[in-house]
């Protein structure tokens, strides 16, 4: 499930598997949508990898909200809390779902 830099393209075992640790839906606190696209927190042209630590399921919505209109969004995945920053400094959070949480003999 991490093919780092050899591809900047999710496969499918990725998309599946970063969708269902976020219950299916899209990571934005209150957003129901469940057609996601697989968005890279850092993003592939500032040296991210292409890995499930690396990856937020994202509507479409939110998606372009995060490349078009200047939004930040973040995922701990120690903790499993998901931030969604706005460019005028707005903050959502939101709250840690203990599924979401890598076990510690995982977490990097």
């Amino acid at each position: 499930l991490d093919v780092g830099r050899k591809t900047r393209t999710w496969n499918r075992a990725q998309r599946r598997a970063v969708r269902a640790r976020h219950g299916n839906s899209c990571c934005v606190r209150g957003c129901d949508r469940r057609i996601t696209e697989i968005h890279h927190v850092t993003f592939w042209e500032d040296n991210g990898k292409t890995c499930i630590e690396n990856a937020l399921p994202a509507c479409s919505r939110h998606h372009h909200m995060v490349h078009d209109l200047g939004w930040a969004i973040a995922w701990d995945h120690r903790t499993g809390v998901v931030t969604f920053t706005g460019p005028q400094g707005q903050v959502l959070y939101s709250e840690a779902d203990p599924f979401l949480v890598t076990p510690p003999a995982f977490a990097a």
